[in-house]
C-alpha cells in the first residue's frame, strides 16, 4: 500500500485532507490533516510503497523514471538498474 497514515488515530488512505491557513500578516500555507480525527501536519506520515506493505516510510530513493519511492525499515532501497 502506498499513501498516508495518521499516527494519532491510525487512519490509512491515499490522500489526507489539505486546507489553507493564514495567520496574521503571513501568506497562506497549505496544511494536511487526517480525514478521520482532523489532527494536522505532525500526525500525517507517508506509507511504504512496496506492494502489500502497511508500514510507515522512513526513507526513500530516486527512481529511474525521475520519481521517488518511499521505503520502510523492512524494505530498504535497492539498486533496480
Amino acid at each position: 500500500m502506498s499513501g498516508f497514515t495518521c499516527t494519532e488515530c491510525g487512519w490509512r488512505g491515499e490522500q489526507p485532507c489539505t486546507t489553507w491557513l493564514q495567520m496574521g500578516g503571513r501568506p497562506k500555507e497549505a496544511i494536511q490533516c487526517c480525514p478521520e480525527c482532523m489532527e494536522v501536519n505532525a500526525t500525517i506520515r507517508m506509507c511504504c510503497q512496496e506492494p502489500g506493505c502497511t508500514e510507515e516510510a522512513g526513507c526513500g530513493t530516486p527512481t529511474a523514471d525521475g520519481g521517488y519511492k518511499q521505503h520502510c525499515h523492512k524494505h530498504p532501497p535497492r539498486n533496480d538498474k
